[in-house]
């Protein structure tokens, strides 16, 4: 037998940038004492910082155990791991990450003889403690760490009837909680199991691999301290809340639970299926639920539109085990039903499951809606009494807070009132002296129902519904941008209420019966729709965008108003800049490996891009798109910390910088059309263009002939065309002028865009 043959375990460790823990981590590896031989497998992927030179220094001083893998490209972390399995030939396999270490030398030999004494288990793990660097009730992740305020032990709390001396226990098990530390993790490994290619588009690949290689089999459990779990700002999994926490991570789960049911269906013959189904069942109302908490209808709609069989089980779930579930019952509000309910397509299949209390209740609601609708509406309306909000009634920021702002600043014989849910707004515009009120507070439907016009840049169904809305009320939509999105299925956005009326709104054709008919209808549906086509005002910024949009929605010509966005008024400002400032704005994926990738794509970049700057004196600024819910914020920061030139913008509003930027590079992202108005370069990286056009968009105009700038598949290129841009400015400022006036009327685009709308809205409504 060679040596090779002998080893018994081979030790994984995948490291990326963790040049502060890694020598901690291999430390602990070559302090093992053991009665076999163990090898130890470092996997660093293309760190950018001294990581691999310390794996080098420890590879020179221990060649009989550290095994280093300097990848040249970054893999991603669930690549780099398996292809280290794959390498490996051991009949056992243990993990330990960089940045977590062992504190017991006889973990490995513990292990090894617990596997070689328990035949009936594939994995088996021990307790662990818990370092957390910052101490800023980061460490929530799960209710069994809460328990303690250091010193964290880790084991399987959380499980029903689990008892401190219980030594195995089922996948179903581990299925319901799921928190087994890494560093902990010893495998009876099974080479001939297959690692499908799902795998490598999730975070969470510990818990994944950890199924796939239990199986049918048990799970072992020493009741040992042997390791410590490392949570620190750089890692991918540092949240500063539960709730940033829930809502990243949440749609992973659930995606990573419908994968594994299949696997196990396929692989494992449904084994242990009945409790993934729970498990997703459970990770798929918690995910609804921090959505509707924090008001992210558009995650919610997109989310159960194209999951409508799971959220119709998950309704199942909930309402057929009320008993069982008596807290969830509680959390469960009727309006929260109602909202999971908005989505047309899965609206059917719910319903039957709802009970009839719900249903009761469901059915108050709306009549409280129908009648301050209707007795709202004899109340007299104040002609200077105008009413503001954002997207979802929270957040500052678009087309109303500019026009807003522009109103108290320049106009005080009108009364502008800003309404919200959210209390940082209200504490904001209180502390500058900027009226606001709370929505759906007394005092805010009082203003509801003596407002004359109340604006929105989205759906009055979304951002005011239920706030006192009534049949006098006048909508000004002033809309959130042009772009090559297809608009002609706006009206079948899954938005509750925002649709075609024309079912109620009598037109010319209608014969005497049936406009009685519309009328009566009208009376009924109208305090539960859009009523798109009552626009007072609809806003666009060119005859082309606003033709668009309002023939699809049915307004009249009349209603419509060509004028710029308020938003823009920036853009008309020259700022001198101090270097040549890059904005890197891509839109989100659906699709977490897709996105997953761009993101690694661009660190994989950084050393070389930050070469780039520096010999041209450029900065670099990537801002993720806000509907991006995945967390990526921590990963990039680790990646760029050392690179000064090149930083993350988390501000929600980039209109109020966007003209300091000297190019930007996006993809299919309608800030270029925005940023037209500036006649800057713009580059159009799009790696995934032929999946984003067949999976997650439609374009209404060749995107080809509307992206006025080069189109790259590689940071590499896209590099050159900035350097081309660098060097000749002007470069395809013909190709942006064109672009601009397809969708912009010149003389109506200026920083005097609020002012124009002013007073055409005065001029409507009669007002001296």
């Amino acid at each position: 037998m060679d040596k090779e043959e002998k080893i018994m375990v081979t030790v994984i460790c995948i490291t990326y940038n963790q040049q502060e823990y890694i020598k901690q981590a291999l430390s602990s590896f070559v302090k093992q004492k053991t009665n076999f031989l163990f090898k130890v497998f470092v996997g660093d992927d293309c760190s950018t910082d001294n990581t691999p030179n310390i794996i080098k220094e420890f590879a020179d001083k221990y060649p009989d155990i550290i095994i280093p893998f300097i990848r040249e490209q970054n893999m991603g972390a669930q690549r780099n791991l398996i292809d280290l399995c794959n390498k490996a030939k051991s009949p056992y396999i243990a993990f330990c990450e960089g940045d977590d270490y062992w504190i017991d030398n006889y973990k490995l030999q513990k292990q090894f003889d617990f596997m070689e004494e328990n035949k009936n288990c594939n994995v088996c793990f021990h307790n662990a403690r818990i370092d957390i660097e910052t101490k800023d009730g980061s460490w929530f992740q799960s209710k069994a760490y809460e328990d303690y305020e250091s010193d964290l032990l880790i084991y399987p709390r959380g499980l029903k009837n689990f008892k401190k001396d219980q030594t195995f226990f089922k996948l179903a098990e581990f299925i319901k909680v799921g928190f087994i530390q890494t560093s902990s993790i010893f495998y009876r490994w099974n080479y001939n199991a297959i690692i499908p290619e799902w795998y490598y588009n999730h975070i969470l690949g510990d818990y994944t691999l950890t199924a796939i290689q239990v199986g049918t089999a048990d799970i072992g459990y020493i009741d040992d301290i042997m390791s410590v779990y490392r949570k620190h700002q750089s890692g991918v999994y540092f949240f500063k809340s539960n709730d940033e926490y829930m809502i990243k991570t949440r749609k992973d789960w659930v995606e990573i639970l419908k994968d594994l049911k299949d696997y196990f269906i396929k692989y494992y013959d449904g084994y242990a299926i009945n409790d993934i189904n729970k498990r997703l069942h459970r990770e798929t109302f918690n995910y609804i639920k921090i959505l509707l908490k924090y008001d992210q209808y558009e995650d919610l709609i997109n989310f159960t539109t194209k999951n409508p069989e799971l959220i119709s089980d998950v309704m199942k779930y909930i309402i057929n085990e009320q008993q069982k579930f008596n807290l969830i019952k509680k959390r469960l509000t009727t309006k929260s039903v109602n909202k999971i309910l908005n989505s047309k397509k899965i609206a059917i299949k719910v319903k039957k499951n709802t009970n009839s209390i719900i249903k009761k209740q469901t059915k108050t609601e709306r009549i409280k809606t129908f009648l301050r609708y209707w007795i709202y509406a004899f109340i007299p309306k104040r002609k200077n009494l105008w009413v503001f909000t954002s997207f979802r009634k929270k957040g500052y920021l678009d087309n109303t807070k500019y026009l807003y702002e522009f109103l108290n600043t320049y106009h005080p014989e009108i009364k502008a009132i800003w309404l919200t849910k959210d209390k940082k707004v209200i504490d904001y515009l209180t502390d500058n002296n900027l009226p606001v009120c709370k929505m759906h507070s007394k005092q805010g439907r009082k203003i509801m129902s003596r407002a004359k016009l109340v604006f929105t840049d989205h759906f009055i169904m979304s951002d005011y519904k239920s706030s006192a809305i009534n049949a006098r009320t006048k909508v000004v939509q002033l809309w959130h941008g042009v772009g090559l999105k297809d608009l002609d299925n706006f009206n079948q956005t899954d938005v509750e209420g925002v649709k075609l009326s024309d079912d109620i709104i009598a037109s010319k054709g209608d014969s005497i019966i049936t406009k009685i008919k519309k009328s009566f209808r009208y009376i009924k549906y109208a305090p539960f729709r859009e009523l798109c086509e009552k626009y007072f005002l609809l806003l666009g910024p060119g005859k082309e965008p606003i033709t668009t949009l309002a023939k699809t929605n049915k307004v009249k010509e009349n209603n419509w108003f060509v004028c710029g966005y308020p938003r823009n008024v920036n853009l008309y400002k020259k700022t001198p800049a101090d270097s040549y400032k890059i904005l890197y704005a891509p839109t989100y994926r659906w699709d977490s490996g897709r996105e997953l990738n761009l993101i690694e794509s661009f660190i994989k970049f950084v050393p070389e891009l930050s070469n780039f700057l520096e010999v041209n004196n450029a900065e670099f600024v990537i801002r993720l798109h806000p509907h991006t819910w995945r967390n990526y914020e921590n990963k990039i920061i680790a990646a760029i910390n050392k690179f000064p030139r090149i930083s993350i913008d988390d501000n929600k509003d980039i209109y109020e910088n966007l003209n300091t930027y000297s190019l930007i590079i996006s993809d299919y992202s309608s800030i270029v059309y925005d940023f037209l108005i500036l006649d800057k370069p713009m580059v159009f990286y799009c790696p995934d263009y032929d999946y984003y056009l067949s999976e997650e968009g439609t374009f209404k105009y060749p995107f080809e002939d509307y992206t006025p700038g080069p189109k790259t598949n590689s940071w590499e290129d896209t590099i050159k065309e900035i350097k081309s841009y660098m060097e000749k400015p002007e470069k395809d400022s013909e190709f942006r002028h064109k672009v601009y006036e397809f969708f912009y009327t010149d003389d109506v685009n200026d920083e005097n865009n609020s002012e124009r709308i002013i007073q055409e809205l005065k001029r409507r409504l009669k007002m001296k």
